[in-house]
């Protein structure tokens, strides 16, 4: 199975999950954001020998929009291409997010997540006093949260595992159900 994801966090939580689900004939290629598709040289290969194309599975962000992601790989793709693909949105192919959100959503140690909502609402009571006060990326809460088990942003050692995160988590049944078919 070949499967595009956006970026690196994306290809790293996958390759921890697709192991953890011991599926292991797999490659995964990143291809720059949600707007890069259509420039992947395999995509453009794809497009060109469409009855080759077999098993290729696109992992997007589902973002503000599930319908607006949806549309913005079928613009990409074609119509041919994008009907023998298959698509999934994170978080679960149904509810708009994205990686972060998935993450928090099986993070097993929530009173972290609770700490780090308490800062960014002392921070935006700081901000009335202070313009110059800047609220943290949504992202940050994740690598909040990663930071707190020793792992920095970008740490090759990173390991998306059943320590930290809950892998049987019922959140996680769409998305082990799509890499499984």
């Amino acid at each position: 199975m070949t499967i595009f994801v956006e970026g690196l966090n994306d290809e790293q939580f996958l390759k921890d999950y697709l192991s953890y689900l011991q599926i292991n004939d797999f490659k995964i290629m990143q291809v720059g954001g949600n707007t890069k598709l259509k420039y992947n040289k395999d995509i453009k290969k794809y497009k060109d020998n469409i009855e080759e194309v077999e098993n290729v599975k696109i992992i997007f962000d589902a973002d503000n929009d599930l319908e607006e992601a949806r549309k913005n790989i079928k613009e990409q793709l074609g119509n041919e291409l994008f009907n023998k693909c298959e698509i999934f949105l994170i978080p679960n192919n149904k509810d708009e997010g994205n990686l972060e959100t998935l993450i928090e959503k099986i993070a097993k140690e929530k009173c972290i997540l609770k700490c780090f909502d308490r800062y960014v609402k002392c921070l935006t009571k700081l901000q009335k006093k202070n313009q110059d006060i800047r609220l943290p990326a949504k992202k940050s809460k994740v690598y909040a949260y990663n930071h707190c088990f020793g792992y920095k942003n970008g740490d090759k050692n990173y390991k998306i595992d059943d320590r930290y995160f809950d892998l049987e988590s019922n959140y996680l049944q769409p998305l082990k159900d799509f890499l499984s078919k």
